[in-house]
């Protein structure tokens, strides 16, 4: 009661250097039926079916015993467009078909034909330390219904093992450890000091999501030495906090993080060492003591240069200035919010007939990016947003 059964079916391909090397393999359509067949008969909540893509399983009994003249249909499907067929969204069987055939290939005969045991088949020439009569024995076995036990009982006389001294290793009899009690969530010892760090996030660290750049400071941190406080718990994790996610694409000169750390002399000494550890485009241009504060650093205005790109369009500007409020949409993953830009923007000024720059603030509810916000004053598409220069100049702090 309670339990679900897991069920795994899969059409049997016959394998080189194996007792089956000789049998044929099940047809495509009567392993689709027979899959079909189980489904239609284990519809119930309690049993959970899966199965291999019959499709993959013909695709893979073709190469699993076939002979060098697959290797131009192997380059002839993926010149077609075959990639990652081992995943089947992927897999398009239709392509692999046309290929045998371009070569002049018949699948079949790879398939479903019944090969002599005195066959020389493609695979013979390698040595895999089994000898044919072996796998013609085993083979027999198997038509007769019968079973070989593991190596642990006796030696089959397989041919693999050539050494009278090796022997079978057995595992010892499992004994379970004693239960324990488990650790206490470790406490920090120190509250230490919080300090604010303003740095750039310029050139081709603008592409740098929010968790990759967190990852790039607490390296930095470590790797300069300094002596970060953490959070208590089972997962401690570094005392940092961003003051504001800047949107992936965009460049800043002036960006804030605040982070706890203990025994911090001199900050100037720690600038150059922090600096020292980070890539091109981000550097640390100062660092001050704010005292111990928890709460993240909260941005009320921020201010965006912006490079048209010969989008401008001067009546766009005066008409969305003009207006009391401009709707738009944002998209999140699973719903849409309409926003209220006008209410965001506090001001629009025209630098140029290719410049602008954009002051935004920050308040209460769902926010656009700039780029969404220049997107929908101009009407302009994604792909011409796309080679905009988006630079922020300055962060006011509340």
């Amino acid at each position: 009661k309670g339990h679900v059964l897991n069920v795994s079916i899969s059409p049997f391909v016959p394998k080189a250097h194996t007792p089956f090397e000789w049998l044929p393999q099940l047809e495509l359509e009567e392993g689709k039926r027979r899959i079909n067949f189980i489904r239609e008969r284990l519809q119930s909540h309690r049993v959970k079916v899966k199965w291999n893509n019959p499709e993959a399983s013909w695709l893979e009994g073709i190469f699993s015993r076939g002979d060098r003249r697959l290797t131009r249909v192997l380059l002839e499907a993926w010149q077609n467009g075959a990639h990652f067929d081992s995943w089947s969204e992927h897999l398009n069987i239709d392509i692999w078909k046309e290929a045998l055939k371009r070569c002049n290939l018949d699948p079949d005969f790879y398939i479903l034909r019944e090969r002599e045991h005195d066959e020389v088949l493609p695979w013979e020439h390698i040595h895999s330390g089994i000898s044919k009569e072996f796998l013609l024995s085993e083979w027999q076995k198997a038509m007769d219904g019968k079973t070989t036990p593991d190596c642990r009982q006796y030696c089959s006389n397989c041919g693999v093992c050539s050494d009278n001294d090796i022997s079978p290793v057995l595992f010892d009899t499992w004994h379970p450890l004693e239960e324990k009690k488990g650790l206490k969530p470790k406490q920090p010892n120190e509250q230490g000091k919080t300090y604010r760090l303003c740095f750039t996030k310029l050139e081709k660290t603008k592409y740098l999501s929010q968790l990759e750049l967190i990852k790039v400071f607490i390296r930095a941190f470590r790797r300069a030495g300094m002596d970060i406080v953490y959070s208590s718990g089972y997962h401690p994790m570094p005392k940092l906090s961003f003051a504001i996610a800047l949107p992936v694409g965009t460049e800043s000169l002036n960006e804030i993080v605040d982070v706890q750390a203990k025994n911090i002399q001199n900050t100037s000494l720690t600038i150059r060492k922090i600096n020292n550890e980070l890539p091109s485009g981000i550097r640390v241009l100062s660092m001050e003591e704010i005292g111990i504060k928890e709460t993240p650093p909260r941005i009320k205005e921020s201010y965006f240069y912006i490079q048209m790109n010969g989008y401008f369009n001067k009546e766009a500007v005066d008409r969305f200035l003009m207006s009391k409020s401009c709707l738009a949409v944002k998209k999140r993953r699973n719903s849409e919010t309409t926003v209220d830009i006008r209410s965001q923007v506090k001001a629009l000024n025209v630098l140029s007939n290719s410049e602008l720059e954009l002051i935004v603030r920050y308040g209460k509810g769902p926010e656009l990016k700039p780029a969404e916000i220049i997107k929908n004053v101009f009407t302009l598409h994604d792909s011409q947003i796309e080679g905009m220069r988006i630079l922020k100049t300055k962060s006011i702090i509340i």
